[in-house]
C-alpha cells in the first residue's frame, strides 16, 4: 500500500470515528434536556425515570404515527413522556390511567420473545385510547405503574 492510499484510509476512519461521537453526543443531549424537561412537567416525588425509553404508538391516531425515542417520568400523580424528533409532551394524569400490561404487539410494533411493549389504557373525560411505550426495563415499569395505579385506591 502507497503512503497515500494509507493517509486516505486513515482520514476516512478518523471521519467516521467523529461522525459517530457527534451523533453519539447529540443523542445524550437530547435525552438529557427531553428527561428534565419531563421531570419539570412531572407533578409530586420521582418515582422512576428512563431518558432513553421508545414510544411507539397510539390506539386512536392510526397506524401512520410518528414513533422514536422519548424520555419517561413517573411521578406521585403524572406519568411524562416527551418524544424527542417530533417533539411532543403527554401528560398523563394518575386518575386517567385505567391498566397497564406488557405485550409483543401494539399498533404495527411487533416484538418476538419476552413481551416489552408497555400499554396504558387511557380514560380521559373526552377521550379514550391505549399509548404504548419500550422502556429500557420493561418489567420494572410494569410494576412501578401498578403499583401507581392501586396506590389511589
Amino acid at each position: 500500500m502507497t503512503p497515500l492510499a494509507i493517509a486516505i484510509t486513515v482520514a476516512v476512519a478518523l471521519s467516521l470515528i467523529g461522525a459517530f461521537v457527534a451523533i453519539g453526543l447529540w443523542v445524550r443531549r437530547l435525552a438529557t434536556r427531553s428527561l428534565e424537561e419531563a421531570k419539570g412537567l412531572a407533578r409530586g416525588a420521582l418515582i422512576a425515570a428512563d431518558p432513553m425509553a421508545s414510544y411507539v404508538s397510539r390506539s386512536d391516531r392510526g397506524l401512520k404515527q410518528a414513533k422514536g425515542n422519548c424520555s419517561l417520568v413517573l411521578s406521585e400523580k403524572t406519568l411524562v413522556s416527551i418524544r424527542w424528533v417530533p417533539k411532543e409532551v403527554t401528560v398523563l394524569e394518575k386518575a386517567h390511567v385505567r391498566s397497564a400490561k406488557l405485550v409483543n404487539q401494539f399498533g404495527p410494533r411487533w416484538l418476538p420473545g419476552k413481551p416489552r411493549i408497555l400499554v396504558l389504557e387511557i380514560k380521559r373525560p373526552t377521550e379514550s385510547f391505549q399509548i404504548g411505550f419500550m422502556p429500557r426495563e420493561a418489567d420494572k415499569w410494569l410494576q412501578a405503574i401498578e403499583a401507581w395505579c392501586n396506590s389511589r385506591r
